[in-house]
């Protein structure tokens, strides 16, 4: 079984390699290097390993989205949204004032970026100090903006997760929200704007939550939200559930550091089936940042179940793909290389 995997290096040079049966062996890549900053997006087709990267007026702080059907939507330095054909030609157009390092996501027939910059919470551990005031969900055929979802504080974060905390299939938006008064809280709205639950904050401000993954995690498959608590300043991995309007907490481990101060890199961990256990562990950096924990929901609340050796201190997202074969692939980077686990069915 063959995996493409791509670092890229300190001053944005992209290496590959195709992994089978243990063994790393080097694959071109195109393009060669990447501005240092922008996030990698991989794509593999007919063996052919590409670098999604977007026109020279895309910001360099993130990655185009890209659609089924080969159109692409980025965002300009300018924080415009812009819509393109297979062949990159301008289709569309919307003035939104995105974030720098916005993420595009897609689910439920929408496109979601966070907007509106502002500075008016002080934080700034995110790489910058400019936060968002809104989510905007966009039509994915002609940027038309379905709804721009304002919550009371700013949302601290790069992208929303769009996922249902529910059984049925309707999406919410669920975003990390900042004040000064009671810090960060995690809060979903749903895809018209309204308000359905919220998590607790803290007693004041400047102490952040790390939404990391919506997944059926305990054992009656009920949606749980993943998300580190303070990984700053010591870690506590809490799984929370929708109750009418709460969030209530439902099992928490401590001890794990999801983000590095000052970093953009917010993809910090992943859910899945790793193990082949019938249920979704949360693989995320322990307070170290030299192994990652495979933490697991249990009729009690949680424990960790396993945990990987990196070999040296994280320096990149903690990434994983499903295997054309069956089972799946998580990649780590450090200061001497990179790490990939492999597991089959």
């Amino acid at each position: 079984m063959g995996r493409e995997r791509s670092p890229t290096g300190e001053r944005g040079g992209a290496s590959a390699f195709v992994v089978r049966d243990g063994n790393a062996a080097p694959t071109p890549i195109t393009p060669e290097r990447l501005p240092p900053e922008t996030p990698p997006l991989l794509t593999v087709a007919e063996g052919d390993a590409r670098l999604v990267t977007g026109p020279p007026n895309a910001s360099k702080l993130s990655h185009p989205l890209v659609l089924d059907d080969g159109r692409r939507v980025f965002v300009t330095e300018d924080g415009d949204a812009v819509l393109t054909g297979k062949s990159g030609t301008e289709r569309a157009r919307r003035a939104l004032d995105a974030l720098p390092d916005a993420r595009l996501v897609r689910a439920g027939g929408h496109v979601a970026v966070l907007a509106g910059r502002t500075k008016r919470y002080d934080h700034g551990v995110l790489g910058d100090g400019i936060e968002a005031e809104r989510c905007v969900l966009l039509d994915p055929d002609d940027l038309a903006i379905a709804e721009r979802i304002e919550p009371s504080g700013v949302v601290e974060g790069t992208m929303p997760i769009l996922a249902s905390l529910t059984e049925n299939d309707d999406s919410e938006v669920i975003v990390t929200v900042s004040d000064a008064e009671r810090g960060a809280r995690v809060v979903a709205f749903d895809t018209d704007g309204a308000r359905l639950a919220a998590g607790s904050g803290f007693d004041g401000g400047h102490r952040w939550r790390h939404q990391l993954a919506v997944a059926p995690f305990a054992a009656d498959d009920v949606p749980e939200l993943a998300a580190v608590e303070t990984p700053h300043i010591g870690g506590t991995v809490r799984f929370c559930r929708r109750e009418d309007e709460t969030l209530r907490v439902v099992g928490s481990v401590s001890g794990y550091s999801s983000h590095t101060i000052g970093s953009r890199v917010l993809d910090g961990a992943v859910a899945g089936d790793f193990d082949n256990g019938g249920r979704p562990e949360l693989l995320v950096p322990d307070d170290s940042r030299a192994h990652l924990g495979a933490v697991r929901r249990t009729e009690g609340g949680a424990q960790e179940a396993w945990k990987l050796s990196i070999g040296g201190t994280l320096t990149t997202s903690v990434t994983g793909t499903r295997l054309a074969g069956g089972g799946v692939a998580v990649g780590v980077g450090h200061a001497d290389g990179v790490r990939i686990w492999q597991s089959s069915n």
